[in-house]
């Protein structure tokens, strides 16, 4: 008889430990929530990362105990003084790690928490916001074509972020972004929209011009941070050129690793890239983004003077692709262990002399080795 009360009793009170312990883990971020009145989510395919660190600066430099963490090319922590530090990562990316970000920001006596929006489809980003965040502002910078496994289409990327939509709350939005889902998603949700025109201006100008919509809809002055400010630090993954000068050649390196989408890339190599230049492309490919990788080969086929390509990390299949789009290209050796430093003196041995290279398709891998060796160039030579 007490062998059968036992077989019920103890998934009985097993059931009740667990039950008891999600309460209470669902409890303490409430509560977390609750305490810090002021949470931006901050959406979009390009630019989320800018904009979430020129609105922390900007909250910080009004005087509102500020934390923001953003999860672009490196996932970084800005904390109330402004400094930065990496954000400590226990195994793959996940948006549960957002849940671990607001009880930090809430035992750090945040007033103001802004924080990249990590998911990218639809039930992930609906769950993200609903569960673990619940905005009072969120923000949209843009929608591109971006993550094209997940979200093929344009429609697609904006059923994506209408999960970014709060309750009762603020949706700040580039106007080119307000689809009429998200229009309607607002609309059902009750949340006021702030819509912003950043039509034909530079990527850091929008950015900025969406932070002072930010500030200005959680009812404080915009008060930009200074230049210099370690909260606006951009990181190793922000687009610049380097002179760069190995294997006795000068050359100069267009790092735009970050920039996953061609509508985005044409922006910059129209404002930065001479016509009549010698130009090399570099494709750093993902296995995990092979649609990207096409769109990018698309791009330059179109191109009204092809550069020479040279694809690192890449199959068989892509050099096929490459070729049939017109494209004269070279594979490179997958890297294996490499440090970035070896990885631009290989480059230096495949491009012209005074030419430009430009290092498009992804930051992750040997893309980000790179950045951060072109980025301890240009400290040093400074």
């Amino acid at each position: 008889m007490l062998e059968t009360e036992a077989q019920f009793v103890v998934p009985l009170v097993s059931a009740a430990g667990t039950l008891l312990f999600l309460f209470i883990r669902a409890a303490r971020l409430r509560l977390a929530l609750q305490r810090v009145p002021i949470r931006i989510h901050v959406g979009g395919s390009r630019g989320k990362t800018t904009t979430c660190r020129l609105i922390a600066a900007a909250l910080q430099a009004s005087g509102v105990r500020t934390i923001a963490k953003t999860t672009g090319t490196e996932p970084r922590l800005i904390l109330p003084d402004g400094s930065a530090r990496p954000w400590a990562r226990f195994g793959p990316p996940t948006v549960a790690e957002q849940r671990r970000f607001m009880l930090f920001a809430r035992g750090a006596g945040a007033k103001a928490v802004v924080l990249e929006c990590m998911a990218i489809r639809p039930e992930l980003v609906w769950s993200s916001e609903r569960y673990l965040v619940r905005a009072t502002i969120a923000v949209i910078t843009n929608l591109r074509p971006d993550h094209l496994e997940d979200t093929p289409t344009i429609d697609d990327v904006a059923r994506s972020f209408a999960g970014l939509v709060p309750n009762q709350g603020v949706l700040v939005a580039d106007r080119g972004a307000l689809t009429p889902l998200l229009r309607q998603r607002a609309t059902a949700r009750a949340t006021r929209i702030v819509e912003v025109d950043t039509a034909g201006l530079p990527h850091e100008e929008a950015d900025a011009v969406i932070a002072r919509a930010v500030c200005e809809a959680a009812g404080i002055a915009f008060a930009p941070a200074a230049a210099g400010s370690p909260a606006i630090d951009p990181g190793p993954g922000n687009f610049g050129i380097v002179e760069v000068d190995l294997e006795g050649k000068q050359f100069r390196f267009a790092n735009a690793f970050a920039c996953n989408d061609v509508v985005s890339l044409s922006v910059l190599w129209e404002r930065h890239s001479a016509p009549d230049g010698s130009i090399v492309v570099l494709l750093n490919h993902r296995q995990d983004r092979p649609l990207r990788s096409l769109q990018f080969l698309d791009w330059l086929a179109s191109l009204p003077r092809k550069p020479p390509l040279l694809l690192l990390g890449s199959t068989a299949w892509l050099r096929r692709a490459a070729l049939r789009r017109g494209l004269s290209c070279e594979a490179l050796p997958a890297p294996w262990r490499a440090s970035g430093e070896a990885l631009l003196s290989q480059l230096a041995r495949r491009v012209p002399r005074g030419s430009v290279l430009w290092g498009i398709g992804n930051y992750h891998g040997a893309g980000a080795l790179m950045s951060r060796a072109l980025q301890s160039r240009h400290a040093c030579s400074h």
